[in-house]
């Protein structure tokens, strides 16, 4: 009977042994496995980059000619890392100088791209801190530092511009309720005109009462841009840029259609060609995550509004991408470099390779796209490393105790 009941045990411990190995270690097959066959990627990723220097103002930006012209240039970002920022400012930097002048087609309602053209076009600060403050009282990631940061070389950009090719925000995004905005008088009054950069304010006006009664986001960014569209110059104007990592998908995630797809529907009076941007963080990435959105033990002790963690997307156990061991590879020990993934004799045009994902988060909260990788994105930008974004106001938990030591060079504006 005894030696039955140790069999018994003996039987249980091997069980949980063996799952406890196969939790281990099944993370790490995908890994192992894509090592065969990825020379060919690797090869194509050698051949069509672009190290991008963060000591330059444009980093070395470079696009293919093909796609200057096109009527939107988007770039995506997970949003919470603070090095994205920087590449913000130099891909309107790199834009502006190369192909034809662009506004700045941004993720805010119109109020706050009023505010952020007052400031950028050489006013005060007011209306823009007034904006930063309430996106701090919201609980949301634009309250950060660095994306200030970006708004004032913005600022010393224009002024190294002619009046044509500076920079201008349209804000398209649905109107938060009980915004308290109060935008000052108008200096000077124009007519919605997108050949002017001198008239972003009426544009934005324009826009701002033209809200559907709903609570779609798409809904109301559609109607915006329908308006858009009806404006004076829309047919030779050129937008670009910074959405979050949704947005910028020109297949479908999850089932659902996204903003790069929408944006190219040809029965819509706004369809223009879209280039897609995406970025992906390797090695030491921490990010800025609105404390509320997680759960309570990771919220910090002193109600802090936002918790920086690591969030390093090669870890086989959090979320992978299939061949992401093929960017870091080409990208070495560069800080970052620009990839095209879509174009002629491409080896992204099938198979789940930047597409599929492993990891035990991808089985909690699985983001799959409607596509290969490039058909999603036409690039990516891959960056070693970021520190998290810096709260706007008040402090961050951080819950590993080494995001800290991350603040410094990689989140500063060049």
């Amino acid at each position: 009977m005894l030696k039955w009941i140790v069999g018994i045990i003996a039987g249980i411990i091997a069980l949980v042994v063996l799952a406890a190995g196969l939790l281990a270690g099944l993370p790490w097959l995908p890994v192992i496995t894509e090592s065969s066959g990825a020379q060919r990627y690797r090869t194509w990723l050698a051949e069509n980059s672009v190290v991008l220097d963060p000591s330059t103002p444009g980093m070395g930006m470079e696009l293919a000619q093909e796609h200057l012209d096109a009527r939107y240039i988007l770039l995506g970002e997970m949003h919470g890392y603070a090095f994205p920022q920087a590449l913000d400012a130099a891909l309107i930097t790199y834009l502006q100088s190369a192909g034809p002048a662009r506004w700045y087609l941004a993720e805010l309602t119109p109020r706050e791209a009023i505010a952020v053209n007052l400031y950028i076009s050489g006013g005060d600060d007011a209306a823009i801190r007034t904006v930063f403050d309430r996106f701090a009282q919201l609980g949301l990631q634009w309250a950060n530092r660095e994306f200030f940061a970006k708004l004032t070389a913005l600022r010393a950009l224009n002024e190294t511009l002619p009046a044509e090719r500076q920079i201008q925000f349209i804000g398209i995004d649905l109107d938060r309720s009980g915004d308290p905005l109060v935008l000052p008088a108008a200096l000077a009054e124009s007519a919605p005109d997108l050949a002017n950069p001198a008239s972003s304010r009426a544009i934005n006006a324009a826009l701002l009462v033209v809200q559907p009664d709903v609570r779609s986001r798409y809904a109301a960014m559609k109607a915006r841009m329908t308006a858009l569209a009806g404006m004076p110059g829309f047919d030779d104007a050129r937008f670009a840029g910074l959405w979050g990592l949704g947005h910028a998908s020109e297949v479908t995630i999850n089932g659902y259609e996204t903003m790069a797809q929408w944006l190219q529907d040809p029965a819509a009076d706004y369809a223009g060609d879209v280039v897609t941007i995406n970025t992906l963080c390797v090695g030491e990435c921490f990010n800025m995550m609105p404390a509320a959105a997680l759960p309570e033990p990771m919220q910090g002790p002193a109600g802090e509004a936002y918790t920086w963690i690591p969030m390093g997307i090669e870890n086989p156990y959090f979320q992978r991408p299939a061949g992401i061991g093929d960017l870091m590879n080409v990208l070495g020990e560069n800080r970052a470099a620009l990839f095209r993934i879509n174009g002629e004799g491409t080896p992204y045009a099938d198979g789940g390779r930047l597409t599929d994902s492993s990891g035990y988060l991808v089985m909690m909260q699985p983001w799959e796209y409607g596509g290969s990788a490039a058909e999603m994105t036409d690039y990516y930008i891959s960056y070693r490393g970021t520190a998290p974004l810096t709260p706007w106001a008040g402090e961050a938990f951080d819950i590993t105790g080494q995001a800290a030591a991350a603040l410094g060079g990689t989140s500063e504006m060049q």
